[in-house]
């Protein structure tokens, strides 16, 4: 490879050959090639790349200053400076308005000012290069540069701009941007600083460090970035260069995150379960925040408890180790939900903890919810059911044994009786098959009465018609107006139902119609009478309904308006509702005709 530098090649038009003019290419290091017109002097531009051109018109038959605008309009940029060396007039090239074409002009006699004037012409023309060079260099790391850059003349004029300062200020293409005024993306508030960092970068050639500047979009949106500039020069002149760094989505996400932590901070303050934010530490849990309430319900100073070991304030010292076991598990970041004890003003209470960690399992917040009422409610349930079950096991051995030894003892008895007795055992036989039915009821009422504690989702229509086809029914029709499905115990459920049936078909008649349909699923629903009630459903007959001096016993255990009925049905039904925690009565129809409509309210419905 030649790394040597290419020689400098000089055109010289005109003048007398003279040996003296090797002392040009000698100074100026120069080969120096000799044309006699313009014509060569053009063609020579044509041959091989000319470095300057020397033109010497005196005593020539052609026109110098023809010549000159030749040479300008082929090379404006003086790639190839020109030098006039002649002692004429210079008007006629000021009329041609050509003068500024011209490198230097001196005597074509003073070989020393000719040569001096060649040099500092290709000098020049280095120079020029070099920028030109610099210039596309430049250009082309600001146009693939993937940060907005563009550079501002001293009135703040974009000279230049890349595709991606286009692209943030939602403009199609960079010369969409080139010569109009940077004022315009600059929001209104922030103009004057702008202008005076211009200023001093442009007049005291001063790189100013990043600051943020609000901008306007050309579609009207705000953008947000840090802006940069150092001074640069441009086509000659000064100009300050931009470097835009967008931190629009930045700004955006720190709004969110200021939005979101003062709706937290809010939620925080007033959320009316006790919360403590933590830090982990070797020993524990300590605390950095408390809200109001947790202070009111722990009886603690919030100030005074920033920086104290949590487990010290609140865990009752039986219950440390599960604490600690607790801690270990929320120092790996994960989110924990368990039934805790812990100690209050008022003596120890049963919470329910709630911890949340942070990203960075640095810490968390805990939550207390009060669950010790419902724990005790859970207690007094557990102490109802094993009493229900000691019921229930008197009814089914103590009181059925001795009714199956009399009912048989009298079975036998009567077949060995004439007619007269054998009507007084028969007698006795139907008064044990009552007692019996009055022990399987008692024996259901004890039962059904246990607290629900195993709900799911059940069809109203599906069930319904099950129970229906388990009892009897004679000629009795069922109506279905229902899609509702609750959430409850089937089995249960099942059996109010067949008791509700059972009732209607026995008190309504034969043909009587039993129509089950669902209330509106609402808070509070006033009905005529001004009693509210909550959504549920509804079990109706037209039979002769159920006198209004009666409505408040029809579920009194015992209570019956028959001589065939035990007066359990309507106690079971009553006893399993209320396990649910719904709510029974009966009532009249709503259009107006004769008949019976048991409303149970306080439902949940499945998926409510």
């Amino acid at each position: 490879m030649n790394d040597r530098p290419r020689p400098v090649c000089v055109v010289r038009v005109g003048g007398d050959p003279d040996p003296e003019s090797d002392a040009l290419a000698a100074v100026a290091g120069a080969t120096v090639r000799r044309v006699d017109g313009p014509d060569d002097a053009l063609a020579a531009l044509d041959d091989e790349r000319v470095d300057c051109v020397v033109v010497d018109p005196d005593d020539a038959e052609w026109d110098p200053v023809a010549l000159v605008a030749a040479l300008n309009q082929r090379d404006p940029g003086l790639d190839a400076p020109v030098v006039l060396a002649t002692t004429s007039d210079l008007d006629p090239y000021v009329e041609a308005d050509v003068v500024g074409a011209l490198a230097a002009v001196v005597r074509p006699d003073d070989q020393r000012a000719l040569t001096d004037a060649v040099g500092e012409a290709l000098a020049a023309s280095r120079e020029r290069a070099a920028d030109r060079e610099d210039a596309a260099r430049y250009r082309a790391l600001v146009e693939g540069a993937p940060v907005p850059v563009c550079a501002l003349d001293g009135d703040g004029a974009i000279r230049s701009a890349n595709d991606a300062l286009a692209a943030l200020l939602e403009l199609a293409d960079p010369d969409d941007v080139v010569d109009r005024n940077a004022r315009e993306f600059v929001a209104a508030d922030a103009r004057a600083s702008a202008a005076a960092r211009l200023e001093r970068v442009i007049d005291d050639r001063e790189r100013t460090p990043p600051a943020q500047r609000t901008l306007v979009a050309a579609d009207g949106t705000e953008k947000y970035a840090l802006a940069s500039m150092q001074p640069v020069t441009d086509r000659g002149e000064p100009a300050a260069q931009v470097v835009l760094h967008n931190v629009t989505e930045h700004k955006r996400l720190e709004a969110a995150l200021r939005e979101q932590r003062d709706r937290f901070s809010t939620l925080f303050e007033h959320l009316s379960e006790p919360v403590v934010a933590t830090e982990f530490d070797d020993g524990g849990p300590l605390v950095t925040d408390v809200n109001e309430s947790f202070a009111e319900t722990f009886g603690v100073d919030a100030a005074a408890v920033t920086g104290r070991p949590l487990d010290d304030l609140i865990v009752p010292t039986e219950d440390r180790e599960t604490a600690a076991a607790f801690n270990e598990r929320a120092r790996t970041g994960e989110r924990l939900e368990v039934e805790v004890r812990r100690r209050t003003p008022d003596g120890p209470r049963d919470f329910l903890l709630r911890f949340a960690p942070y990203d960075d399992a640095s810490g968390g917040y805990a939550i207390y919810i009060d669950v010790t009422e419902r724990r005790e409610w859970e207690r007094q349930l557990r102490r109802q059911n094993e009493r229900l079950e000691e019921v229930a096991r008197v009814v089914s051995h103590d009181l059925r044994n001795p009714l199956n030894v009399a009912a048989g003892t009298a079975d036998a008895l009567a077949a060995d009786a004439d007619d007269e007795d054998r009507d007084h055992f028969e007698r006795i036989g139907r008064a044990h098959d009552r007692m019996a039915a009055i022990v399987d009821d008692m024996l259901a009422l004890a039962r059904q009465g246990q607290s629900v504690s195993d709900l799911g989702p059940v069809a109203l229509a599906a069930m319904a018609r099950d129970a229906w086809d388990t009892v009897e029914t004679a000629d009795a029709t069922l109506d279905i107006r229902t899609t509702a499905t609750v959430m409850a115990d089937e089995s249960r459920l099942r059996g109010a139902f067949e008791n509700l049936f059972t009732n209607a078909v026995t008190h309504g008649g034969a043909d009587v119609t039993v129509t089950v349909g669902d209330m509106p699923d609402c808070p509070v629903d006033e009905r005529d009478d001004g009693d509210p009630r909550r959504g549920g459903f509804f079990v109706a007959d037209d039979g002769r309904g159920v006198p209004d001096e009666d409505r408040e016993r029809v579920f009194d255990s015992g209570y019956s308006t028959g001589e065939e009925s035990t007066g359990f049905g309507l106690a079971i039904v009553q006893s399993i509702v209320e396990a649910h925690g719904w709510d029974v009565r009966v009532t009249d129809r709503l259009d107006g005709e004769s008949g019976a409509r048991f409303e149970v309210t306080g439902v949940e419905f499945a998926g409510n």
